[in-house]
């Protein structure tokens, strides 16, 4: 019972503690999903590992060091700022002094031994729990890596031994035997009976950074050095644990104050850091998007921690109650009508849409000519895109790049009837279709291949091949992540401001990026529709359809953005026809002003870039894109990830359209092939068969529909894929320098080949996209060309 008793005041005392640190337990959490369980940021960490692969100069002075040092602060800052909060240090704290104040004051009234068990368990938990949580921070960073490394379904010697998630909960386990008053002297005592144990300790610390700095330097960027990279960081975890739980020993009287001052220093520079990147996001796209959500949760928390110890000393519950009010404000925002922030910019169009079947009439007729020419049969094409953040943009950009490059663009204009998909994947389907039809308006020819001099390929050793590689070569997540942890955090409590949402900032990298690319203008800022203004009937060009998907966020209805009119299209009822709903909705004076003062009867669009937007509005890294009185719209991937319902419905009706009697005479040459342009690379990742609880089973069905219904449209027309696969790509050896020889001859890399992970975010590695293209070149070359290869008839010819 004795034993009972104690363990009972233990876990009240700590849940008690836990709560004094809630700031720092909220932060070790966030830091927890980002690496663990948020795809979007967990795929950084290959992303740091792989930094463009051989940049040694940015890769060893920069991203690792930057990503190791904001960890560090971080953890240092949730280990010493619950000091400040104690009254014997806090009425001690003057502005003039705080930088070289030592906050150990309150040590000083404490016991060193009580009688009473429940005095010293709250005085060594209260001295100790911020050390673990810092300690806890570093340790999940560094299985994080391991857990990439399992998901990625690597081969690895760490791996095989150590599972990752398991691993973490035990060191987790055993930080939180250092809480407990007898295990800790225990082990303490243990430790100090060590002969020269202070001179012990210094050498664990100094070997711990030279086997950093080794392991940096045998780190050849491949995607079995990812344990190198663990390895480095679970180093970096041990030291801040020997570092903390041993400052008396290492740490004399008089270098106290330049220690603690050196904390606060650091955390109020992250803080301008991060005020700089407020208000100029742009300039976040430099870093690796980790240290960006280092520098964030950073500021936040150095922030708290003034309005804490200012609140302290005020004697008044500061922080509290601006938080409360910050939730008040945001609930308030959110609802207001005068709130358009995330309010999409509508635009006007002279474009009149014409029933689907109509559409798919007239571009039967256009190219009736062609398809009686065709000697055998005459391929005509149905893409769907699978959604995957900048990789599944990629993909489909180069699809379509290649085979514009091999035909002379006869794939856009003459082979291609609709195009559609999901996220990331029509991302990259709509620039394409703006590209070409950008250059077939404007009678420009248009290559997709980049010049041997592009500014892209000067610090790689990659030659990029394709400008769809330049393109997706940017940092498209750290203004996302500023906005997210900042702009935008603080417009949606404040409200009243006026600049750009994280969503109209990744609008604005894309346009900047495609049109540095393609010299075309601002052609993704265009009305969505005016793409096909020249399409008035089957004598003239009659572009190919692009139908760019969300999901509406009051209704869960699947919403298409078509330049084609569905409504009385059997095939696509209970959908929601966007433009339909968007012209029938109530237009109000002040909607008016926000799309150039059109009258009320003038018909209303999007521009393209927007649909692009929002039909990528994956939370919480994009917002949804709201119109008023309309409502919010997200991600494609809630409903369909690769479009297929779409395709599914346009090649029923158009089969149907074929029936008519007019085209008896071509019927039989078409050949319909719905092509799907998706990735391999997560499917065998998956074992479908594994037992899931019933406590987990709901939200786990919930979770799997995604991907179960985007198998599902695969399976149903997979006629024709384009896979995304992981491709063992060749390092150019005359790149090499001497330290680049050494580095590869250390890490028996002496063949020159790695084999990249492609991550599944918005920031893709130069080694990574080059991988992409090599996998294009090499395992579907032939099968793109006889997807779009077909005879001529020589008597029709002449």
């Amino acid at each position: 019972m004795k034993y009972v008793r104690a363990f009972g005041i233990w876990v009240k005392i700590l849940l008690a503690e836990l709560a004094n640190n809630i700031i720092s337990v909220i932060v070790v959490a966030l830091l927890y999903f980002m690496l663990w369980h948020f795809p979007q940021t967990l795929d950084l960490l290959v992303v740091l590992n792989q930094n463009d692969a051989t940049n040694l100069l940015q890769l060893f002075a920069l991203e690792v060091p930057l990503y190791f040092a904001l960890l560090l602060i971080l953890a240092f800052f949730i280990w010493n700022a619950p000091k400040y909060y104690y009254k014997a240090n806090y009425t001690q704290v003057k502005f003039k002094n705080v930088i070289g104040f030592v906050p150990t004051k309150h040590y000083d009234s404490i016991l060193l031994d009580s009688k009473h068990y429940s005095y010293n368990c709250k005085h060594h938990i209260r001295r100790v729990l911020p050390r673990v949580l810092g300690c806890l921070l570093l340790f999940i960073s560094a299985f994080a890596i391991l857990n990439v490394i399992e998901l990625y379904g690597i081969e690895n010697l760490a791996i095989d031994w150590i599972n990752p998630f398991k691993s973490l909960v035990v060191v987790t386990l055993l930080l939180l035997l250092l809480l407990e008053y007898h295990i800790y002297n225990f082990i303490r005592n243990t430790v100090r009976k060590i002969p020269k144990s202070d001179y012990l300790i210094i050498g664990v610390l100094i070997a711990l950074l030279g086997f950093i700095f080794v392991l940096g330097a045998v780190n050849s960027q491949t995607e079995k050095d990812l344990q190198l990279l663990f390895s480095s960081n679970f180093a970096l975890a041990i030291i801040f644990l020997v570092i903390s739980f041993n400052t008396k020993e290492l740490l004399k009287v008089k270098y106290k104050p330049v220690f603690y001052g050196g904390i606060i220093v650091a955390g109020l520079l992250v803080v301008i850091l991060y005020i700089y990147f407020n208000f100029n996001p742009y300039a976040t796209k430099l870093l690796n998007p980790l240290s960006v959500i280092l520098i964030c949760l950073t500021a936040l928390y150095t922030l708290s921690f003034i309005l804490v110890f200012a609140g302290k000393k005020m004697r008044f519950p500061l922080f509290t109650t601006v938080f409360i009010i910050a939730i008040v404000f945001g609930e308030i925002n959110a609802n207001r009508t005068g709130f358009d922030h995330y309010v999409l910019e509508e635009t006007k169009t002279n474009y009149t849409r014409p029933p689907l079947e109509k559409y798919l009439y007239n571009w039967l007729v256009s190219r009736e000519d062609k398809i009686k020419q065709a000697k055998t049969e005459y391929p005509v094409l149905l893409i769907s895109a699978e959604g995957g953040g900048s990789r599944a943009g990629l993909w489909s950009l180069l699809v379509h790049s290649y085979l514009s490059e091999i035909s002379n663009n006869k794939y856009y204009t003459d082979h291609l009837l609709s195009i559609t998909g999901a996220s990331g994947g029509n991302v990259g389907n709509a620039m394409f279709l703006a590209t070409a039809q950008t250059a077939h308006n404007t009678n420009k020819n248009v290559s997709y291949q980049l010049d041997a001099q592009d500014e892209v390929n000067e610090d790689s050793p990659y030659r990029l091949k394709y400008k769809a590689s330049k393109i997706y070569a940017g940092n498209y997540l750290s203004t996302s992540i500023v906005g997210l942890l900042g702009r935008d955090l603080i417009q949606n409590i404040i409200g009243f401001l006026s600049f750009d949402n994280r969503g109209k900032l990744l609008q604005q990298e894309w346009q900047k990026r495609h049109r540095a690319t393609f010299n075309q203008g601002e052609v993704l800022h265009k009305d969505i529709l005016s793409f096909y203004s020249s399409a008035k009937d089957s004598t003239d060009f009659i572009p190919p359809l692009l139908f760019m998907n969300s999901a509406h966020t009051q209704s869960g209805k699947y919403n298409v953005i078509s330049p084609v009119d569905f409504k009385n299209s059997p095939n696509f009822c209970g959908y929601l026809n966007f433009y339909q709903a968007l012209n029938s909705k109530q237009l109000k004076d002040k909607d008016s002003k926000r799309i150039l003062s059109l009258p009320r009867k003038s018909k209303r669009s999007i521009q393209l870039v927007e649909a692009m937007r929002i039909n990528a509005a994956f939370p919480y890294i994009t917002p949804t894109g709201e119109i008023k009185e309309l409502g919010q719209f997200g991600d494609a991937g809630y409903y369909d990830n690769i479009g297929g319902t779409v395709t599914i419905n346009i090649k029923e009706t158009f089969q149907r359209v074929l029936a008519l009697k007019r085209f008896e005479a071509i019927r039989d040459k078409i050949c319909l092939k719905s092509v799907l342009i998706y990735s391999e690379l997560d499917t065998a990742l998956k074992n479908v068969y594994k037992p899931v609880s019933q406590l987990n089973t709901p939200m786990h069905t919930l979770l799997q529909v995604r991907s179960g219904h985007t198998q599902e449209m695969i399976d149903r027309l997979g006629d024709y894929r384009i896979g995304l696969r992981k491709t063992t790509i060749d390092l150019n050896r005359k790149a090499d320098n001497v330290v680049k020889k050494a580095v590869r001859e250390a890490n028996n890399n002496t063949d020159g080949k790695i084999t990249p992970i492609l991550p599944l975010g918005r920031y893709l590695s130069k080694t990574a996209i080059y991988s992409m293209e090599q996998c294009l070149e090499k395992n579907y070359s032939e099968y793109l060309k006889e997807l779009i290869s077909y005879e001529k008839s020589k008597q029709l010819d002449n």
